[in-house]
């Protein structure tokens, strides 16, 4: 009857350990996986800002032509001054 419970220990004492092996590398594996995620993550947040700092400039250009343009199409100025001052409405149709 001892061989059995010494068995049953034994058994149980290489079960802990391969499970610690198993834990072991399993943490291993993810510590490096996040590592490489994070980091390959980061070069593509960095590459998406450097594009987009790179399209507010152009951005701005349009804004500021597309405001020019409203400033200079006197047909516009007029329908945005009747609309400021309350006016009748025209009709946009014949802008």
């Amino acid at each position: 009857m001892k061989s059995h419970v010494y068995n049953t220990g034994q058994f149980l004492r290489i079960f802990e350990v391969i499970f610690l092996i198993i834990i072991s590398i399993a943490s291993t594996i993810f510590y490096f996986q996040r590592h490489t995620i994070t980091n390959e993550k980061s070069g593509e947040l960095r590459a998406l800002f450097k594009h987009k700092e790179q399209q507010l400039p152009d951005w701005k250009k349009e804004r500021i032509s597309d405001a020019f343009f409203i400033k200079n199409n006197q047909n516009i100025m007029n329908y945005l001054d009747n609309f400021q001052n309350n006016e009748t409405f025209i009709d946009t149709r014949t802008i």
